[in-house]
Protein backbone atom coordinates (compact mmCIF):
# COMPACT_ATOMS: atom_id res chain seq x y z
CA UNK A 1 0.00 0.00 0.00
CA UNK A 2 1.77 3.23 -0.73
CA UNK A 3 2.32 5.87 1.78
CA UNK A 4 0.28 8.82 2.52
CA UNK A 5 1.25 12.12 1.63
CA UNK A 6 2.77 14.23 3.99
CA UNK A 7 2.83 17.76 4.19
CA UNK A 8 6.21 19.40 4.70
CA UNK A 9 7.14 23.09 5.96
CA UNK A 10 7.79 25.64 2.50
CA UNK A 11 11.29 26.22 5.20
CA UNK A 12 11.90 22.65 6.09
CA UNK A 13 15.72 22.96 6.02
CA UNK A 14 15.53 26.58 6.42
CA UNK A 15 18.89 27.74 8.33
CA UNK A 16 18.70 28.67 11.76
CA UNK A 17 21.04 30.42 14.59
CA UNK A 18 22.58 33.72 14.75
CA UNK A 19 24.26 35.38 11.97
CA UNK A 20 26.63 38.08 12.22
CA UNK A 21 26.45 38.34 15.98
CA UNK A 22 29.74 39.41 18.25
CA UNK A 23 29.47 36.88 21.14
CA UNK A 24 27.14 38.59 23.81
CA UNK A 25 25.72 40.53 21.71
CA UNK A 26 21.67 40.76 21.36
CA UNK A 27 20.07 40.33 17.54
CA UNK A 28 18.68 44.00 16.23
CA UNK A 29 16.37 41.09 14.34
CA UNK A 30 14.27 37.98 14.54
CA UNK A 31 13.24 36.14 11.30
CA UNK A 32 11.13 32.92 12.17
CA UNK A 33 9.42 30.68 10.46
CA UNK A 34 5.31 31.00 10.96
CA UNK A 35 2.54 28.44 11.60
CA UNK A 36 0.09 27.98 8.17
CA UNK A 37 -2.61 29.29 8.34
CA UNK A 38 -5.89 28.87 6.52
CA UNK A 39 -6.49 31.90 3.99
CA UNK A 40 -8.31 32.64 1.12
CA UNK A 41 -8.02 34.95 -1.72
CA UNK A 42 -11.29 36.94 -1.92
CA UNK A 43 -12.89 38.80 -4.97
CA UNK A 44 -15.17 41.33 -5.35
CA UNK A 45 -17.14 43.50 -8.10
CA UNK A 46 -16.88 47.00 -8.26
CA UNK A 47 -19.11 48.95 -6.41
CA UNK A 48 -18.42 46.47 -3.67
CA UNK A 49 -16.93 47.32 -0.16
CA UNK A 50 -14.81 43.84 0.03
CA UNK A 51 -13.46 45.44 4.10
CA UNK A 52 -17.06 45.57 5.15
CA UNK A 53 -17.76 42.31 3.44
CA UNK A 54 -15.37 40.72 4.70
CA UNK A 55 -15.40 42.33 8.49
CA UNK A 56 -15.13 39.80 10.85
CA UNK A 57 -14.23 37.09 8.56
CA UNK A 58 -10.06 37.17 9.26
CA UNK A 59 -7.02 39.33 9.30
CA UNK A 60 -7.22 40.92 5.75
CA UNK A 61 -3.95 41.59 3.44
CA UNK A 62 -4.72 44.09 0.23
CA UNK A 63 -3.69 42.60 -2.87
CA UNK A 64 -5.13 45.36 -5.25
CA UNK A 65 -8.64 46.81 -5.49
CA UNK A 66 -11.80 44.42 -4.89
CA UNK A 67 -8.52 42.02 -4.00
CA UNK A 68 -7.54 40.53 -0.12
CA UNK A 69 -6.23 37.73 1.18
CA UNK A 70 -8.19 36.41 4.16
CA UNK A 71 -5.88 35.06 7.00
CA UNK A 72 -7.66 31.97 8.57
CA UNK A 73 -10.38 31.70 6.90
CA UNK A 74 -11.42 29.22 3.70
CA UNK A 75 -13.11 29.68 0.55
CA UNK A 76 -15.54 27.42 1.60
CA UNK A 77 -16.19 29.72 4.81
CA UNK A 78 -16.99 32.50 2.56
CA UNK A 79 -19.20 30.84 0.39
CA UNK A 80 -22.31 32.61 1.65
CA UNK A 81 -21.14 36.23 0.55
CA UNK A 82 -21.69 35.22 -3.28
CA UNK A 83 -22.33 36.24 -5.75
CA UNK A 84 -21.11 39.77 -4.26
CA UNK A 85 -17.83 38.14 -3.25
CA UNK A 86 -15.82 35.04 -4.85
CA UNK A 87 -13.54 33.18 -2.71
CA UNK A 88 -10.64 30.96 -4.00
CA UNK A 89 -9.07 28.51 -1.54
CA UNK A 90 -5.24 29.20 -1.27
CA UNK A 91 -4.51 27.71 2.28
CA UNK A 92 -1.20 25.82 1.30
CA UNK A 93 0.02 28.32 -1.43
CA UNK A 94 2.18 30.58 0.64
CA UNK A 95 4.91 30.51 3.86
CA UNK A 96 4.51 32.65 6.18
CA UNK A 97 7.81 34.66 7.72
CA UNK A 98 7.84 37.09 10.51
CA UNK A 99 10.46 39.57 10.59
CA UNK A 100 10.35 41.77 14.22
CA UNK A 101 12.81 43.58 16.47
CA UNK A 102 14.73 47.48 16.20
CA UNK A 103 16.42 46.56 12.82
CA UNK A 104 12.74 44.74 10.95
CA UNK A 105 12.11 48.30 8.86
CA UNK A 106 15.63 48.72 8.00
CA UNK A 107 16.50 44.69 6.90
CA UNK A 108 13.17 45.02 5.19
CA UNK A 109 13.88 48.52 3.45
CA UNK A 110 16.89 46.76 1.69
CA UNK A 111 14.65 44.31 -0.14
CA UNK A 112 11.57 46.35 -0.90
CA UNK A 113 10.97 49.31 -3.17
CA UNK A 114 8.68 51.04 -0.40
CA UNK A 115 8.77 53.38 1.87
CA UNK A 116 8.07 51.74 5.51
CA UNK A 117 7.82 54.80 7.81
CA UNK A 118 5.23 54.21 10.14
CA UNK A 119 3.65 57.47 8.99
CA UNK A 120 3.53 55.48 5.30
CA UNK A 121 2.74 51.69 6.26
CA UNK A 122 0.97 52.34 9.23
CA UNK A 123 0.22 49.25 11.94
CA UNK A 124 -2.53 47.63 10.17
CA UNK A 125 -0.94 48.19 6.73
CA UNK A 126 -0.44 45.32 4.08
CA UNK A 127 0.54 45.51 0.00
CA UNK A 128 2.07 43.14 -2.64
CA UNK A 129 5.29 44.08 -3.75
CA UNK A 130 8.79 42.43 -4.44
CA UNK A 131 11.56 42.12 -2.32
CA UNK A 132 14.20 41.72 -4.40
CA UNK A 133 13.03 40.11 -7.46
CA UNK A 134 10.47 38.04 -5.41
CA UNK A 135 6.92 38.53 -4.98
CA UNK A 136 5.79 38.80 -1.54
CA UNK A 137 2.58 40.15 0.51
CA UNK A 138 4.21 42.57 3.03
CA UNK A 139 2.02 43.11 6.66
CA UNK A 140 2.96 45.42 9.41
CA UNK A 141 1.70 43.88 12.59
CA UNK A 142 3.09 46.36 15.12
CA UNK A 143 5.69 49.04 15.56
CA UNK A 144 8.69 46.27 14.61
CA UNK A 145 6.74 43.37 13.68
CA UNK A 146 5.60 42.20 10.49
CA UNK A 147 4.63 39.10 8.80
CA UNK A 148 5.87 38.08 4.98
CA UNK A 149 3.70 35.80 2.79
CA UNK A 150 5.74 34.43 -0.16
CA UNK A 151 5.09 31.89 -2.57
CA UNK A 152 5.72 28.30 -0.94
CA UNK A 153 8.19 27.77 -4.38
CA UNK A 154 10.27 31.18 -3.07
CA UNK A 155 10.22 30.77 0.50
CA UNK A 156 13.92 28.75 0.99
CA UNK A 157 15.07 31.59 -1.48
CA UNK A 158 13.23 34.70 0.33
CA UNK A 159 14.79 32.99 3.55
CA UNK A 160 18.38 32.78 2.35
CA UNK A 161 17.94 36.98 1.02
CA UNK A 162 16.88 37.82 4.22
CA UNK A 163 19.56 36.10 6.39
CA UNK A 164 21.88 37.78 4.06
CA UNK A 165 20.68 41.63 3.90
CA UNK A 166 20.50 41.31 8.01
CA UNK A 167 23.57 39.78 8.68
CA UNK A 168 25.41 42.96 9.60
CA UNK A 169 22.29 44.59 11.84
CA UNK A 170 22.75 41.05 14.00
CA UNK A 171 19.74 38.69 13.07
CA UNK A 172 18.40 35.36 14.49
CA UNK A 173 16.56 33.05 12.78
CA UNK A 174 14.45 30.34 13.64
CA UNK A 175 12.94 28.03 11.65
CA UNK A 176 10.00 25.57 11.61
CA UNK A 177 9.20 24.11 15.15
CA UNK A 178 11.30 26.81 16.47
CA UNK A 179 14.85 25.43 15.81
Amino acid sequence: MADALTRTPALAGAPSGRFGLAAGAAPQVAVEALADLAMAQAFAAPGVDLDARLAGRGELRRLGPGQRLVMGATAQALGDLAPEVSAVEQSGSRARIGVSGPGAAVLLARGVGADLHPSRFAEGASAPMLFGRIGIVLARQGAERWEVLVPRSYALSLWEELLEAGRSLGLEARGPGGR
